[in-house]
């Protein structure tokens, strides 16, 4: 199926252990969503480094903590709409910025 991206947020944090946190909202041809969230920071001494891709709603929030699919390191989406098993069309839109609080 068909993964048309449409949105793309850079979420900022006031923690100073993420490095990056990133979610690109993505349309499949059968009208649902889904979100590739890219995380790099460190929770003590672990690195966490990844994309993972969720259920989303319109709004770009995940509905669903089931893990769709993941790509190692961060950063690459479409690598990782790819291991959920879609196929990514169109480029990913210039981001925009949200502070974390705002995500319900």
């Amino acid at each position: 199926m068909k993964a048309t991206p449409i949105r793309h947020v850079i979420l900022e944090h006031e923690d100073p252990t993420y490095a990056e946190n990133s979610r690109v909202l993505w349309r499949l041809d059968d009208g649902t969503h889904v979100v590739s969230s890219s995380v790099r920071r460190t929770l003590g001494t672990i690195p966490i480094d990844e994309v993972m891709v969720f259920p989303a709603d319109e709004s770009i929030w995940i509905t669903d903590w089931e893990e769709l699919g993941s790509q190692y390191p961060a950063g690459d989406h479409a690598a990782a709409i790819r291991a959920a098993g879609h196929e990514p069309t169109g480029e990913i839109p210039d981001p925009e910025t949200q502070t974390i609080e705002d995500e319900p």
